[in-house]
């Protein structure tokens, strides 16, 4: 699901392949590790994994284009609440300073 997440955020987001492409990589460079960690020690990793910023920044932000795309893909059930869809997740949930509601 989540190899097949970068084609869906071509198709349905919206995004050009080369802004999420970085992106998509650490994403899925840290989930594969992850799944190396055993079990009890997968907290400190995440821990750790956050606490650097660079990585982190790469990692929230992919999860924010999920995000977005999600909500696009849905707008039917969101604009009520949010208004234009579109112009919510490139306001709301796409900037990184911004608290992602």
């Amino acid at each position: 699901m989540l190899k097949a997440s970068k084609d869906d955020l071509v198709k349905e987001g919206g995004y050009d392949l080369i802004v999420i492409e970085d992106f998509y990589d650490v994403f899925v460079e840290q989930v594969e590790k992850l799944a190396k960690v055993e079990k009890k020690d997968a907290q400190d990793h995440c821990l750790k994994l956050l606490s650097n910023h660079e990585q982190a920044n790469y990692i929230i932000m992919y999860s924010r284009f999920m995000a977005a795309t999600y909500l696009k893909k849905n707008s039917i059930m969101f604009e009520d609440f949010v208004g234009d869809v579109a112009s919510f997740c490139m306001r709301e949930v796409e900037q990184l300073d911004v608290e992602c509601d």
